[in-house]
């Protein structure tokens, strides 16, 4: 049995990259990552579904263009194996590492880390702790749930630091809270308009005791280093280098 479901998967693979080299010519691969918790799932079905309809002017949500995107569109654990994976659109949760292929286009999202780790707690109250480890396996990070706002379990700082030292042009990252006043800057990006769903205001969650304010200040520092980075390549693309 285990053999013919991987011979299935091997089919399916074989498929969808013969699909995507077929219908899709032309176009790069496209991974949207992020630390989790962070609108990656919102932006990730914005970006296919803007995809389909550019290449096809096909509505959302009618059965082919649902038909399309369960062929093109898929979750990868790790991007040093992107060369495997047969999605034309991925969606993960791995920090950056090593040289993926550069005709491939990388859109990293990350917001507010308290705000991450309350949306954790929320799921896991919902889903159970084993959520939290299969979102901790996707994240490579590790530690105790118990823990989740006192370390930083979830591998905050070190997958923010892994987009920040790069220096790729196939690379954008943009923080959650500029995401619909950036869409033009995204869309130049990958070539094809992108069409956001309404902005909705995140629902607000209960004040939380017991928090390790100066971790929590320390990631905050880390995103803000790596949104003013985006910020400052920003400007030097529109006005070139300033002079010190």
């Amino acid at each position: 049995m285990e053999t013919k479901i991987t011979r299935l998967g091997l089919v399916k693979n074989k498929f969808r990259k013969l699909f995507a080299k077929l219908a899709f010519r032309g176009y790069p691969k496209i991974i949207i990552a992020s630390t989790g918790r962070s609108g990656s799932t919102m932006l990730f079905d914005a970006v296919v579904d803007s995809l389909i309809r550019h290449r096809f002017h096909l509505k959302r949500d009618t059965w082919i263009s649902n038909l399309i995107k369960s062929i093109i569109a898929g979750y990868i654990d790790r991007i040093e194996k992107l060369s495997e994976e047969p999605f034309l659109v991925c969606k993960t949760h791995d920090k950056y590492e090593g040289n993926p292929d550069s005709n491939c286009k990388f859109v990293f999202i990350y917001g507010d880390p308290l705000e991450s780790a309350r949306s954790v707690e929320q799921t896991v109250e919902q889903e159970g702790q084993q959520w939290f480890l299969d979102h901790q396996f996707h994240l490579g990070a590790s530690g105790d749930y118990e823990d989740l706002f006192q370390k930083d379990v979830l591998a905050y700082q070190n997958q923010l630091e892994s987009w920040l030292t790069q220096r790729n042009a196939n690379i954008v990252c943009i923080d959650f809270d500029d995401l619909w006043r950036k869409i033009q800057k995204l869309s130049d990006f990958l070539g094809f308009e992108v069409e956001l769903p309404i902005k909705c205001p995140r629902r607000k969650k209960p004040n939380k005791d017991n928090i390790n304010e100066e971790l929590f200040k320390l990631l905050r520092n880390v995103r803000s280093r790596l949104r003013k980075e985006y910020e400052d390549r920003d400007f030097r693309l529109r006005f070139g280098p300033t002079s010190e």
